[in-house]
């Protein structure tokens, strides 16, 4: 049948008005002119760039239309636009993630976990080859081989202990391996006994010094409660030692304003026997860089921006 030209010209004067009027007009008129005028800027192009918008608005209607049927949400497909920013709100706060997908839909925190192991995003426990080459191959398909900015710092974490395939989480030093109930109930007594508990991780990230690159966490280690300047640095040597294995380039290695990581940056230079030196005896400077890697590299031992402002101005503050 062939189609009618007037109703066809009335379709699409009846777009055009629409596409003149405001949302934010329509918001407070009846919803069914919300929805009408709300489709028309949908069909005409409006939300293209809004792609995270756009699969929350398809998950969320093919959620009401699996409900309204009585058919489960196993199985729904999201696009990858939202799927990345549902994983993104559960790595900031798993919490308000499983409230957005309650609310709207969204992938839950169990089948992230899933495809985050099936597709080797999990880190492997402790300073692993296996996160090093990962992040080396991240790198290869940016086509990125120049030098990197490497940050380390420990953070607070809740005690507790846990068992996972076969390890006892939980503990100051990392995962613990068992073998049996019996020895699984010993060691639980002997961290509970000695408080041997795990109360802060140490995080290790590189940060590729181009605009629009993510920072990466390379390791996180359940580190000792009280951290000497020597265990910092043995820690420090095993990564850049790593880091150097597996092909990345470290230039610098920040960390804050602590007393234990400054001195523990200082001992550094001892790693290795070459250095790249700078001396200036008149303004008494003295300044000394290990040189790392083959080929050998300096790195040089920095202060996050934000704590050395800090540290500036409290010393200008106390007089010293």
């Amino acid at each position: 049948m062939a189609s009618d030209p007037f109703q066809e010209k009335r379709r699409t004067f009846e777009q055009v008005n629409l596409l003149a009027m405001h949302l934010e007009k329509a918001t407070k008129e009846d919803n069914q002119t919300f929805w009408k005028l709300f489709a028309a800027h949908a069909a005409s192009g409006k939300f293209d760039n809004l792609e995270p918008f756009k699969g929350l608005v398809m998950a969320v209607s093919v959620r009401h239309e699996r409900e309204s049927v009585g058919k489960s949400l196993t199985g729904v497909r999201f696009s990858p636009q939202f799927d990345d920013f549902m994983m993104t709100l559960a790595a900031i706060s798993p919490r308000g993630a499983h409230f957005f997908r309650e609310t709207f839909a969204g992938r839950s925190l169990r089948s992230q976990r899933d495809i985050r192991a099936k597709n080797s995003m999990q880190l492997t426990d402790g300073l692993s080859v296996i996160n090093f080459e990962q992040i080396s191959s991240i790198l290869k398909t940016l086509d990125y081989s120049g030098p990197l900015a490497v940050g380390s710092d420990q953070t607070v974490c809740l005690k507790s202990l846990r068992v996972h395939n076969g390890f006892l989480v939980g503990a100051q030093g990392g995962d613990i391996k068992f073998d049996s109930e019996e020895q699984l109930k010993s060691l639980t007594q002997d961290i509970v006994k000695s408080q041997n508990f795990c109360s802060k991780l140490r995080a290790y990230t590189i940060q590729v010094p181009l605009p629009g690159i993510p920072t990466y966490v390379v390791a996180l280690l359940a580190s000792k409660d009280k951290e000497s300047s020597t265990d910092i640095v043995e820690t420090h040597t095993k990564f850049v030692k790593m880091c150097d294995k597996s092909g990345m380039k470290i230039l610098s290695l920040a960390s804050d304003g602590a007393a234990t990581k400054l001195s523990a940056q200082m001992d550094l230079t001892k790693i290795s026997d070459a250095h790249l030196t700078f001396v200036r005896p008149k303004y008494n400077i003295n300044i000394k860089l290990p040189l790392i890697g083959n080929p050998p590299r300096p790195l040089v031992g920095v202060q996050d921006p934000k704590h050395a402002r800090k540290t500036c101005v409290n010393q200008i503050l106390s007089g010293a």
